[in-house]
């Protein structure tokens, strides 16, 4: 295992790589002491404890340290990567199958973290009527779309309303099979250091994780600017 550092506006991007399968996670500067080692104890799907050693270094190139040049630009697609990359949380869409308002869009405030190709990953109830929704739609796959979702994330607002860059990314979500996925230690791992209070459940058998794979994304950059579908690949 080795660890690697970067940092950028006083974000600290870990990279942690374990058995070769690469995985990443994003913390606070705050949260790591400035050329202090510290420690971080994980458990894997197999209930197997592992210890990192970390350090928390400025970053440097060559003996000289880098600051980011202020005037970097980001394209579109970049600035869709770092809204779905810096958010944590959303507004999960379904299409509801509850009596009375069947196939209308149905909205749930979900916490996510991506796996290694940027898909967001969702930590779920079976009994959450998201949850419900989605199983059931993905059985009844008719071809008429009941099965897509669409996960909304968007910047800390703030003071400033609808001036924040955002993202819809609608597709096709489905369970995980912790038996077959070979990236779930990096998912659990990733969701316990994100989201602290997974480690209280993911192990339930009421909770599985989803994985929504995007067939389309939709990035839009604030109040009444720039507005666009983003290249899948990109």
């Amino acid at each position: 295992k080795r660890t690697i550092i970067m940092n950028f506006n006083n974000v600290v991007l870990l990279l942690l790589v374990f058995n070769g399968k690469a995985s990443g996670f994003t913390a606070t500067s705050s949260s790591l002491i400035w050329n202090k080692k510290s420690s971080i104890s994980l458990k894997t799907y197999n209930n197997k404890k592992r210890s990192i050693s970390l350090y928390a270094v400025p970053p440097e190139a060559n003996g000289k340290t880098v600051t980011p040049h202020k005037k970097l630009r980001l394209n579109v697609n970049e600035k869709a990567r770092t809204v779905t990359s810096v958010c944590t949380s959303g507004t999960l869409c379904t299409v509801s199958i509850q009596e009375g308002i069947v196939g209308a869009p149905f909205g749930s405030y979900v916490d996510y973290v991506l796996d290694d190709e940027g898909n967001p990953v969702v930590l779920m109830n079976e009994m959450s009527m998201h949850t419900m929704n989605i199983r059931e739609n993905n059985n009844n796959d008719n071809g008429n779309n009941n099965n897509m979702v669409t996960l909304f994330t968007q910047l800390a607002a703030g003071n400033t309303g609808q001036d924040v860059s955002r993202c819809s990314l609608t597709g096709k979500i489905d369970k995980i099979d912790p038996s077959q996925a070979e990236d779930i230690d990096a998912i659990r791992m990733r969701y316990s250091i994100v989201h602290a209070y997974a480690d209280q459940v993911m192990d339930s058998p009421k909770f599985d994780f989803y994985r929504l794979i995007p067939s389309k994304i939709y990035f839009v950059g604030g109040f009444g600017v720039l507005a666009k579908w983003v290249d899948l690949q990109d």
